[in-house]
């Protein structure tokens, strides 16, 4: 070990870059860089970046099942996986407000001030959700998916309780646990077709509500060009 260690070492030098961004003027293999930034400010951006960390944690459950047995490697894995499919719940929740209810900029700043609890980000959401449900329908159970955001929360709220093993207080973040991996797998799996089903029900869909009299005002102005022509 010590003898792979040194020549390591010795491959490192003080100007060397670590980011290094690859330009039209280099030839690399496309297998060997990734291309972000181009994704812009708006809801894209979120589902963008919720679809990553979804694939990456499935990645990882996909590594733990050629684990079996290497108990350290599975702890290491699971860890990680745990993130991952925690904050690509956080990331899919945001994408749905800006996609759907975010009207303004200063909401959009507004919005982005509640930070990483799940709950409150549900719960900016939800009145939208819910007015699209009843004027257009969708076979999900927005019930059971705010079950399931409920209790991600309430195994880490703030997305800090798998990231570090203590808190700033010197407490271990959580005690000694084991948790089910196929569970939380599984679960996820369901979560994230729950909320690409929301998506996908209320694509295309007028998310602005009129007033009533406007609506017939339309109807009867429509109605007198159909009968012109």
């Amino acid at each position: 070990h010590q003898m792979v260690l040194g020549a390591d070492l010795k491959g490192m030098k003080i100007d060397d870059v670590i980011f290094k961004e690859v330009t039209d003027g280099r030839s690399v293999d496309p297998s060997q860089y990734c291309h972000f930034g181009w994704e812009g400010t708006g809801a894209y951006a979120f589902a963008r970046y919720a679809d990553a960390y979804y694939e990456s944690a499935c990645s990882l459950y996909e590594k733990i099942q050629q684990s079996r047995g290497q108990y350290s490697v599975i702890d290491s894995l699971g860890i990680t996986m745990c993130f991952c499919y925690r904050h690509f719940v956080e990331l899919y929740l945001k994408f749905i407000y800006v996609k759907y209810a975010c009207k303004t900029e200063e909401e959009y700043k507004d919005f982005l001030k509640i930070g990483h609890n799940l709950v409150e980000l549900w719960n900016a959401a939800k009145p939208t959700l819910k007015a699209m449900k009843d004027r257009v329908g969708t076979t999900v159970n927005l019930n059971i998916v705010e079950h399931y955001i409920r209790e991600i929360n309430h195994f880490d709220d703030q997305s800090m309780s798998m990231r570090y093993p203590i808190n700033k207080e010197l407490k271990q973040m959580h005690p000694n646990t084991r948790l089910d991996l196929l569970n939380l797998h599984d679960r996820m799996h369901e979560l994230h077709y729950a909320l690409e089903g929301l998506v996908y029900d209320y694509a295309n869909q007028i998310t602005i509500s009129y007033p009533i009299k406007e609506m017939e005002d339309f109807k009867d102005a429509y109605r007198t060009m159909a009968h012109i022509s």
